[in-house]
């Protein structure tokens, strides 16, 4: 993986998964189905993410379902470094709510310039 200008490029990552390290953050921006198949990208991400950044910043307001693969990922990155997920679709909230991953995030609506506290 190499960084340019801010833009993280992995070896294989798809349609998918976006990612950008910026400032002292990484940002992932994901699109439609967050499945096995985006497992592979989000395993690329993991690795290398706290050696370049403080925090991981997920963009889920494209998220139209999700599995076990994104909750793995996000279980995974908290456990190392604090992260905030911005604008979750319905479905995504949800599927944390329900993995009681919600406690070990922090939500940002997209509202407002700060971050909302974790739902309890």
């Amino acid at each position: 993986m190499s960084t340019d200008q801010g833009i993280v490029f992995g070896a294989a990552l798809s349609s998918s998964v976006l990612t950008v390290v910026r400032d002292d953050r990484i940002i992932v921006w994901l699109f439609g189905d967050v499945d096995h198949r985006v497992a592979s990208d989000l395993r690329v991400i993991a690795r290398h993410a706290p050696d370049v950044a403080s925090h991981l910043v997920v963009e889920g307001s494209r998220v139209t379902f999700c599995d076990s693969t994104l909750l793995h990922f996000i279980a995974l990155m908290a456990s190392q470094m604090p992260v905030i997920v911005r604008r979750p679709t319905r479905v995504f909230r949800e599927i944390l709510d329900l993995a009681r991953l919600s406690s070990q995030v922090t939500f940002d609506d997209g509202t407002s310039c700060g971050r909302s506290s974790p739902r309890s």
